[in-house]
């Protein structure tokens, strides 16, 4: 009988530590720029290969990524996907090398370099499509060489551009925590034929609406990586600059249309550490004593 009294005692004070903390967080959407906007569309393809980037901003705890949706207009009539590349960078400087002077104006754009990355060829990113149908956007950010970097691919204006328009919802194998921070996206896609636009968002976004004090909505930036000749990299240039063939502009700026989905990063109450302690140290205590007597 005492060691069934033992048992339930050791049950209840473990059951009741266990008790104090938060129940699971349920799938969240952290930003959202999802409704497409027929103005323009951004290269964002990765046999040229180009980037286009867009930021959201992380706030409160942080937010741990577990899901990415975006739009793509595909000039092909039956779009096929052979490769999907999301990154994330920094704000620059973040880690990028101060000690090369660059090319362009990099203030509120995105570091040189990705902190992280996820692709479907390798192995760690999957993803599901929705045909939208038909979809035209004005004018096309494409890969060249502007006026405002002359030799480098700092991109030109083209378009108009008629294509199929897709929902590409994207899973992380492994979810992605993110402290508060403001963070550029960037999402890739290697076509199976034709040619791929990011398609521009809302501005302001969809949510969060409003946007908390604070935070600041950058518009997209654009570069061309090697082996692209004169690729712009490790420098980007905002979509403003690639417009108006002018480098430190700010308008017309645009979104990327895309969804960030996931679960805020949970901190304990104050107090559940406490509690927690109050409701395990008896249980520790008993089995020190029971420990001793044998």
């Amino acid at each position: 009988m005492q060691r069934l009294h033992n048992a339930i005692f050791l049950a209840s004070a473990f059951s009741g530590a266990f008790l104090v903390f938060p129940s699971v967080v349920h799938s969240a959407v952290l930003w959202d720029t999802l409704t497409p906007d027929s103005t323009i569309g951004f290269s964002s393809q990765l046999d040229i290969p180009t980037e286009a980037a867009d930021d959201f901003t992380v706030t409160g705890s942080g937010f741990t990524v577990t899901d990415v949706s975006f739009l793509g207009l595909f000039t092909s009539d039956d779009p096929t996907i052979d490769d999907i590349d999301l990154a994330f960078y920094q704000v620059f400087p973040g880690a990028s090398d101060l000690t090369r002077t660059p090319a362009t104006v990099r203030t509120n754009g995105p570091e040189d370099d990705e902190f992280a990355a996820f692709s479907v060829g390798e192995g760690n990113l999957s993803f599901t499509t929705t045909d939208l149908g038909s979809f035209t956007i004005d004018q096309a950010i494409l890969p060249g060489s502007g006026a405002n970097t002359p030799g480098l691919g700092s991109g030109v204006v083209g378009g108009p551009v008629t294509g199929t328009l897709l929902q590409i919802d994207a899973k992380l194998s492994t979810p992605l925590e993110l402290s508060p921070q403001a963070v550029f996206l960037v999402t890739a896609v290697d076509p199976t034929e034709g040619d791929f636009f990011n398609v521009a968002g809302s501005l302001p976004p969809d949510s969060p609406d409003p946007l908390l004090e604070g935070v600041v909505d950058r518009q997209t930036w654009f570069r061309t990586n090697a082996p692209f000749p004169n690729a712009l990299e490790p420098d980007w240039v905002r979509i403003s600059d690639v417009i108006n063939q002018q480098d430190g502009t700010a308008d017309p700026a645009f979104n990327s249309a895309f969804r960030v989905i996931g679960e805020p990063n949970q901190i304990p109450e104050p107090g559940t550490l406490s509690l927690l302690s109050f409701g395990l140290l008896p249980a520790l205590a008993l089995l020190r004593r029971k420990t001793k007597a044998q």
